[in-house]
């Protein structure tokens, strides 16, 4: 807690805090009328100065300002003396004595722990950084950026940095009251609509310190002098119209910051539930295309499994057991498109409140329990992919030779696996040799940690912010080597996606106000309506990857695994279809991976069948999950693959038609022209014609519900729609479909063409986090309002593969109903 350095009766106080806040007020009138007349000139003088020159001028305005943009170089400065090491290995809670706890070695730095965000690390390399916040500092009120400024103070006031002052009385913290010093009142304090003097004086002390260095900046890039009008060049709203963007050096198309590490230089965060239904959404929409790829798409399949095959290398692990290991491994993919189907769930029981909500007025009962309740489910999902994301650290190719493992044996079929650093680093000291798996093990540490932990730990090495940590793991990643990048693969990039994409959401239900009370997660489950509770109550996410805990026997567990692994080993073993597609040992190649790929997703269908009924969830849960786990079975996804075998083999024909006609031997083979007529390929597959020996019952729903689904909502073609685009655009996109020769090639497209190609198609893309982009239609163009779609950056070199694109291919078609005909050349086009 903050040290209290004087109290001051209330009449001592208005006088200060008066001239405080008018001082704000006159330093942002200030700004806006600098930014109105001469806002291009300010703009321009900044963008041209050089990175040191940045500096120089700086540190002019503020000449204690701090050097580094991470708070955990405060960490290794207090970790680094020699005291403070001393009762570290005691690990003796509160054995440090308060003058060498981090509070009172962080007082010097006053300036840095108000506004963490002001330093040169951060400001002197991007000039956009700055301009935007003056940008949004004088578009919005103190009162707006308020929630955020206190959320800002909250690890320096948990551990005593700020020397304070006491006064019993509160102040108001929103509207047009905002200031104002009031006495206390307890449901007021509690949802924060007043808040405490002393931390809302540091608000405001905070929001003062912050304009002044801004005027100061402005006056020093102006010269002190108020420049006419119609020299100026015109206004700052003007410069920066389009919003935060950065240009790249190939297309003009905007790709959006993230919010959420950049979030002191975009708009002050506001509590919008459409913006959390639009994470679920995205997010679940991502998964289920990412399902619905690996069941129709067995190279999309065989790439995302032998992806997960490189994280089950253990020693002696034998053949068939990481083959029902990665088959489980797969299962969790449906955990992940479970969690973001409940948290949208949850957020559309909000929308009947959407607009109701404001400072100051009580909270409807029922609105406040189900935000109580999302805030809860947050949390605990938060750890729970946080667990599965530090499991997934200790056993992925980049990382686990950091690792030793200590297995202990339960039975044939139960293991506790144990991973171990090998060496002894402290946070800091791996911060300093492998900032990439201290930024991943931070977050897991940071989304795991108890709220009651009183640990040497959390007592004298603070837990750093998610939203620090993943704006320390986007630098490194800007800046890191192709070799040191590339350890986070395209698993633990999926997983910490989702990681980042929950802290988001919390992070804006953070700042919500009024605030609500806080819930367990048992008081949560209470809840009887909503899937979620629901699944959370049967101990859905307790299960391990073997299936049920203490609800099946030993040799049933034993016996669904391996049958996991025939089927994942099945598949495998199947031949890739190589060479060109007009080529009947291509097409009998494809029919038989097809109907492995099959056999495999129907024994997984199974045994999710059977866990959901050994824990006792209803009928229709299970229908409803087994939909997602059914899309081979698709009356429109079989249609379609038919279609493309009879076009290939009519293609077939015509090519030995042409070697006929051409050899005009009347000995000639005869030519095949329907399916089954050739006595040699009597016994070769048709379309899904390879024999499946596997039980079909548990399926039946599945194809009677897809049936059901086809006739009832199927919809009317669409008519066909050209897009004219330039040839590069036009080369990017029809790399996104096959070609009869198209096997894996070597070519890729690298991300910037993407975008502008998607950008010249009617697609605007937006970061919405980490490396997850969104593409959404604009309004001028024919697949307007029909969604959006999500897709990741590459990482760690920034191209999509051949195998790659067509899976996007196949997600475009589903969703917008492109092919390879929909694009033509704009013809008169000139490339630049």
């Amino acid at each position: 807690m903050p040290r209290v350095n004087a109290r001051l009766a209330v009449n001592n106080f208005e006088t200060p805090m008066t001239k405080e806040f008018a001082r704000t007020r006159e330093n942002l009138q200030y700004l806006r009328e600098q930014c109105e007349v001469n806002g291009s000139l300010i703009v321009k003088r900044w963008k041209k100065k050089s990175s040191e020159k940045r500096k120089v001028l700086l540190s002019l305005v503020d000449p204690d300002i701090y050097p580094n943009q991470s708070d955990i170089r405060f960490s290794q400065e207090f970790v680094g003396l020699p005291n403070i090491k001393k009762y570290c290995q005691l690990q003796i809670p509160y054995a440090v004595p308060e003058e060498h706890r981090q509070g009172n070695v962080r007082r010097p730095y006053r300036n840095i722990c108000l506004l963490p965000y002001i330093n040169f690390q951060g400001l002197k390399d991007n000039p956009a950084k700055l301009l935007h916040l003056i940008y949004n500092r004088i578009n919005y009120s103190p009162q707006q950026w308020a929630p955020f400024d206190n959320y800002l103070l909250d690890k320096q006031w948990n551990i005593g940095t700020f020397a304070t002052v006491y006064n019993r009385s509160c102040i108001i913290m929103h509207g047009t009251d905002y200031g104002k010093l009031v006495p206390w009142n307890e449901d007021l304090a509690h949802t924060w609509d007043i808040v405490g003097f002393p931390r809302a004086n540091l608000v405001l002390e905070a929001q003062m310190r912050l304009s002044e260095f801004l005027k100061g900046v402005v006056e020093r890039l102006l010269d002190g002098n108020f420049i006419s009008e119609e020299n100026s060049g015109g206004s700052f709203d003007q410069a920066f119209a389009s919003g935060l963007k950065k240009v790249t050096g190939l297309s003009n198309c905007v790709e959006f910051a993230s919010k959420l590490i950049n979030q002191p230089f975009s708009a002050p965060p506001s509590f919008n539930i459409s913006s959390f239904r639009s994470i679920a959404e995205s997010q679940k929409n991502f998964h289920a295309d990412h399902l619905w790829l690996l069941q129709t798409d067995p190279l999309s399949m065989r790439h995302y499994a032998a992806n997960l095959l490189n994280g089950v290398q253990r020693e002696n692990m034998r053949r068939p057991q990481k083959m029902y290991t990665i088959s489980i491994m797969l299962m969790r993919n449906l955990t992940s498109l479970q969690i973001w189907e409940w948290i949208e769930e949850e957020v559309h029981k909000l929308g009947a409140f959407d607009g109701q909500i404001k400072p100051g007025i009580v909270l409807h009962p029922t609105y406040a329990h189900t935000l109580a309740r999302l805030t809860a489910l947050l949390s605990h999902l938060i750890r729970d992919v946080a667990g599965f994301c530090l499991v997934a650290i200790q056993t992925r190719p980049g990382f686990r030779s950091e690792y030793r493992k200590e297995i202990t044996y339960f039975s044939r079929s139960v293991e506790k696996v144990v991973h171990h650093r090998k060496d002894d680093l402290t946070t800091i000291e791996l911060y300093e040799k492998d900032p990439l798996q201290f930024c991943l093990l931070a977050l897991t540490e940071a989304s795991m940690v108890s709220l009651n932990d009183t640990s040497i730990d959390a007592l004298y090495t603070v837990s750093h912010e998610p939203v620090e940590i993943l704006a320390i793991l986007e630098d490194h990643l800007t800046k890191a080597r192709e070799q040191d990048a590339s350890r986070l693969d395209e698993v633990l990039y999926a997983s910490f996606s989702d990681l980042s994409a929950l802290h988001q959401i919390l992070f804006m239900v953070r700042l919500h106000q009024p605030r609500v009370p806080t819930l367990s997660i048992e008081e949560a489950m209470k809840e009887n309506e909503g899937k979620a509770w629901r699944y959370l109550r049967a101990g859905y996410l307790e299960q391990d990857c073997l299936g049920p805990c203490n609800v099946e026997t030993e040799d049933e567990r034993i016996q669904a695994c391996k049958l996991l692994g025939n089927f994942m080993e099945k598949f495998l073993n199947t031949e890739k279809p190589t060479g060109s597609k007009v080529n009947q040992k291509w097409l009998d190649q494809d029919k038989t991976q097809r109907a492995a790929c099959s056999q495999f997703w129907a024994q997984i269908r199974k045994r999710y069948r059977q866990i959901l009924e050994l824990i006792k969830l209803g009928e229709d849960d299970i229908s409803n999950d087994l939909m997602v786990l059914s899309a081979d079975l698709d009356l429109k996804q079989i249609s379609e693959v038919q279609n493309e075998h009879e076009e290939i083999m009519k293609a077939i024909v015509s090519v030995r038609t042409q070697k006929v006609e051409k050899n005009n031997t009347p000995k000639a083979e005869p030519i095949q022209t329907q399916w089954g007529t050739d006595a040699q390929l009597e016994n070769k597959p048709s379309a899904f014609g390879v024999k499946v020996k596997v039980k079909t019952h548990t399926d039946n729903f599945a194809m009677e519900a897809l049936v059901e689904c086809t006739e009832n909502n199927e919809e009317e073609a669409l008519p066909a729609i050209k897009v004219a685009v330039s040839k590069r655009a036009l080369d990017t996109l029809q790399a996104l479909y096959q070609k009869p020769s198209f096997e894996e090639r070597t070519k890729s497209i690298d991300w910037v063409s993407f975008v502008h190609a998607m950008n010249e198609a009617g697609f605007i893309a937006r970061q919405i986090h980490g490396s997850e982009y969104s593409f959404e239609p604009a309004s001028t163009f024919p697949w307007y309002g029909r969604g959006k779609i999500v897709f990741h950056k590459p990482h760690p070199e920034p191209k999509y593969e051949a195998w790659k694109l067509l899976g996007i291919g196949k997600q475009m078609k589903k969703w917008f109903g492109w092919d390879a005909d929909t694009f033509e050349l704009l013809r008169g086009k000139r490339e630049g």
